[in-house]
């Protein structure tokens, strides 16, 4: 099977990784330049990851310390001029204009950009949306309501609940997996050493004020360093880790293989790029046989 990344400049791979990856250890595999196109994508600042979703692509990032979010459609891959994203002219601040409390923890206030910095979106239709926002290291999970933010184009009246990720250690990445027979939000750790994977119950967090409240955090794995947002593969029962190779340089994706039961994920295969040599911010995949990377510039592009 083909992969086609998207990067934040916008790149479009094709990685010949799946087919005969099973059973793969953890020496990295090296993949010189998959790139098949290159594209920016104006006006979301430092992007910081992609999330597909209602058949769009959503990028977000930080625009000068405002979190933003950025709606795309996806070409296809069989069109004359190329595959690529098209801006539709879609784009949502991460502010608040009026209502500034939380619907879960009513003594709450909160300042009118709540989101600054957005690492990590995830949406289940039972549990509903999650985005992660890292500032100086600390993550915190926000809860809202997805329709109700997209169809207004602000945060008010739309945030559910706002939970510190205390368990964390450099930010928080939320992503929605299956594991043991259970939706779960996984997010992992950015640092060089003793980072975890982390599962934690949706309905719990929902009205959790901390990760570290009883009951919220389900399981805990370790996991390879520097990782900046993940991307669950239902069919394969698999979670990709868009990962840097060193502090904020250079690409790396690993395939975790989430087994029967309880038994903790294994690595699959650990994907090192020759190029591009930047910072990797995210992965998706846009349809099957087609991957999308994102990566930080002032600019979003993708690959």
């Amino acid at each position: 099977m083909k992969w086609t990344l998207a990067i934040c400049t916008s790149l479009v791979l094709t990685l010949a990784i799946m087919q005969g990856c099973m059973g793969g250890g953890r020496t990295p595999t090296a993949v010189e330049n998959p790139v098949v196109t290159r594209q920016t994508i104006e006006g979301v600042g430092a992007c910081q990851g992609v999330f597909v979703h209602e058949g769009s692509v959503w990028m977000y990032g930080d625009d000068k310390d405002r979190g933003v979010i950025k709606r795309l459609e996806w070409s296809g891959p069989d069109v004359p001029d190329g595959p690529h994203l098209v801006d539709v002219g879609e784009k949502y601040k991460l502010k608040l204009y009026r209502d500034y409390s939380v619907k879960q923890q009513p003594d709450m206030k909160l300042p009118s950009e709540p989101i600054p910095h957005p690492t990590g979106l995830t949406h289940h239709d039972d549990y509903g949306t999650f985005i992660g926002n890292t500032v100086d290291q600390k993550g915190t999970i926000f809860h809202i309501t997805w329709w109700g933010f997209k169809q207004s184009g602000s945060l008010d009246t739309w945030i559910q609940n706002v939970i510190e990720d205390d368990l964390a250690k450099n930010g928080t990445r939320p992503e929605f997996v299956r594991w043991n027979g259970r939706w779960l939000i996984a997010t992992a750790d950015y640092g060089d050493a003793g980072n975890a994977l982390r599962l934690y119950d949706p309905e719990k967090l929902k009205k959790a004020k901390k990760t570290s409240d009883p009951g919220v955090l389900v399981a805990e794995f370790q996991c390879g360093p520097f990782v900046q947002s993940m991307h669950w593969i239902d069919e394969e029962n698999t979670l990709v880790l868009a990962q840097n190779q060193v502090a904020g340089l250079r690409y790396r994706l690993t395939l975790l293989k989430f087994g029967e039961g309880d038994t903790p994920p294994r690595v699959e295969r650990m994907i090192d790029l020759g190029y591009p040599e930047d910072e990797l911010e995210g992965f998706a995949i846009l349809e099957p046989g087609w991957h999308k990377l994102n990566k930080v510039e002032s600019r979003s592009h993708c690959v």
